[in-house]
């Protein structure tokens, strides 16, 4: 079927600027279909930096959550043999449409290997591993970014030295237009000793920093959380937590660890006064770093930081 409009015949309906501002509010999805009308909007869809900033921009009030199937049916128990996989969904819809149902088309599936890191700007970070040797628990491994919305995986990373004792993160530098993981080995894990390892999407192995915090912490939590250029672990003071076996956490003890992606370097943020410590989580709730406390199943209650550090 012949279409009404020829791909060439746009420039003299529309300016070229007016077709920018109305492509930069289409859906991602949507958007990867037009690169099929004509080779200026595929180029522009595809490689023009300026415009994937700004669709990314506007793009930010559709939400998009990831949920965790398991494939056999049953709900997922993480275990290494089974068969999981994600798959992306509009916030919106599921909060609008009670009968909504998941679209397995398009899913990643983990394949029993891969960890989800996390996710940023619409990309995913993966680890997987394999092996141990020298006999201090570090074992080879990779990671690998995916794209949901074009449904592409980046190349393998070179294999790299990593350990399971290390907690993960994964966000956006853009003072260098790069995706960093950065990999944590506490005092606790580390038997007294701290590291920070820093990959660069591109980089060739992990690289080790110097900076640490100022005063000893040890990581509550596996996974850091991105909001405000940060990645975000809630970790506990060692100095205010005299004694590691006890069963309950001090309350005064607890600070959000915070690192920079920018300076490379680490601060701590302090939590509200009128939180406790227990069934306490750190997350991101539109692009404000969150924290939630489920009491008892009676109360639940959520704190979020509108302005970063405040």
């Amino acid at each position: 079927m012949k279409p009404s409009i020829e791909p060439g015949e746009f420039d003299s309906i529309l300016p070229w600027e007016i077709q920018i501002e109305i492509l930069s509010w289409v859906p991602v999805k949507t958007l990867m279909q037009f690169r099929c009308v004509c080779k200026s909007w595929k180029s522009l869809i595809s490689d023009d930096k300026s415009f994937e900033k700004l669709h990314m921009h506007r793009s930010a009030k559709n939400k998009h959550v990831l949920h965790t199937l398991l494939k056999t049916g049953g709900p997922p128990c993480y275990d290494d043999n089974e068969d999981l996989c994600l798959v992306p969904c509009p916030v919106r819809r599921l909060v609008e449409d009670r009968s909504f149902m998941i679209d397995e088309d398009g899913c990643c599936n983990l394949k029993g290997k891969y960890y989800v890191l996390g996710s940023c700007n619409g990309l995913v970070c993966y680890r997987y591993t394999w092996g141990y040797h020298d006999h201090d628990f570090a074992r080879r491994g990779r990671f690998r970014f995916w794209n949901p919305a074009m449904r592409l995986w980046s190349k393998k990373t070179p294999t790299l030295n990593m350990t399971d004792y290390m907690s993960y993160g994964f966000g956006y530098d853009d003072s260098r237009d790069t995706y960093k993981v950065v990999g944590i080995l506490d005092y606790w894990f580390g038997g007294g000793k701290w590291a920070t390892m820093v990959y660069c999407m591109g980089d060739r192995c992990l690289r080790e920093i110097s900076s640490k915090p100022s005063f000893r912490l040890w990581i509550r939590g596996k996974w850091g959380q991105f909001a405000g250029g940060c990645l975000n672990w809630l970790a506990v003071d060692e100095l205010n937590q005299p004694n590691q076996n006890l069963p309950y956490i001090e309350r005064q003890a607890l600070v959000i660890l915070s690192f920079d992606m920018r300076k490379e370097t680490y601060r701590s943020l302090s939590l509200p006064e009128d939180t406790s410590v227990v069934n306490t989580n750190l997350s991101v709730l539109g692009n404000c770093l969150c924290l939630s406390q489920d009491s008892k199943r009676t109360h639940f209650d959520v704190w979020q930081m509108r302005e970063y550090g405040v």
